[in-house]
């Protein structure tokens, strides 16, 4: 897993309260930017098939 995560959060270096926090603080910020592109873009599919 943690392969994975590495080039996505590249500032998080191990496991430490630090880390950690700068780990779900990243993630939120990455989820909000999706939330942006596919929130908009699923109500217009949405209003298209109704």
């Amino acid at each position: 897993m943690t392969r994975l995560w590495n080039p996505l959060l590249p500032w998080v270096d191990g496991i430490s309260l630090g880390g950690y926090v700068l780990g779900v603080a990243e993630t939120l910020i990455y989820g909000g930017f999706v939330a942006l592109i596919f929130g908009p873009l699923f109500n217009f599919f949405a209003e298209r098939t109704a």
